[in-house]
């Protein structure tokens, strides 16, 4: 193809690399939001912290979404917090 498409192609697949890691590390922090406080962002100040990351990391907004969808999806009805399990644990 030539010499400018490699080094075009070598620049545009490091910044789809950084964007890829970036938006993976975001939807983990959004699934962590919903879990510890609910799926709207209304009441849930982590949550809505983490869509305004997402949104100055331009990340789109069904992808946000579908993130906040699967957390809510994955999240057990009643499950003892993390402190209930530690204290439960056996010394």
């Amino acid at each position: 193809m030539g010499r400018i498409f490699e080094k075009r192609k070598t620049t545009m697949f490091a910044r789809w690399n950084r964007v890829s890691k970036q938006f993976s590390r975001l939807a983990k922090d959004i699934a962590i939001a919903v879990k510890s406080g609910g799926p709207s962002p209304e009441a849930n100040p982590q949550l809505r912290r983490v869509m305004q990351n997402a949104r100055a990391l331009n990340m789109p907004k069904d992808k946000v979404e579908a993130a906040i969808r699967r957390a809510r999806a994955s999240a057990p009805a009643s499950s003892p917090g993390w402190f209930t399990r530690c204290a439960m644990a056996p010394q």
